[in-house]
């Protein structure tokens, strides 16, 4: 499937949680925001990198394995239209703050991150070791989503039921 790493080497891990620059103090009480209202739901699944339309599927069952919203980079939102354009997450985007966020398939430009930087935790799925994801994420799986995404949701319901 793929490796799971959380050693801070670059290209193939996940840094430390002080690249992030997370600062919790004054945000004990915070919560998620997605079209400029509070959320309750405390998860976030990035789509982005998919084959097909057909494919949202694969991530909506992890969305719903995980209690997640699911929240999409500019491009599927704007490019093909996949997903509601106040769902993506970015720099022109949306803000978001849940306790984690599951990136799938994002590389991991500063465009898109400087839009999930608030989270607790980050977690990465990217197919690869070298994408800059990794550099800002607390965990990392390097695989490819189609086969990651159907074993963390199966992982999920395990765990829930």
């Amino acid at each position: 499937m793929g490796s799971i790493r959380h050693d801070g080497k670059a290209g193939t891990g996940c840094s430390s949680s002080s690249n992030r620059q997370k600062s919790f103090d004054d945000q004990a009480a915070r919560a998620s925001y997605v079209d400029g209202t509070p959320n309750p739901v405390k998860a976030h699944l990035l789509a982005h990198s998919l084959k097909a339309l057909k494919d949202l599927v694969l991530l909506e069952d992890l969305a719903d394995a995980t209690g997640a919203e699911l929240v999409c980079s500019r491009p599927l939102a704007e490019g093909v239209d996949w997903v509601a354009k106040n769902r993506y997450v970015g720099i022109s985007g949306q803000h978001i703050a849940p306790d984690f966020y599951f990136a799938v398939g994002i590389s991991g430009q500063i465009q898109h991150m400087v839009g999930v930087r608030s989270a607790k935790v980050i977690v990465a799925v990217n197919s690869d070791p070298a994408a800059p994801v990794f550099k800002e994420c607390d965990y990392g799986i390097v695989g490819d989503l189609y086969e990651v995404v159907p074993v963390l949701a199966a992982a999920a319901r395990a765990l829930r039921s």
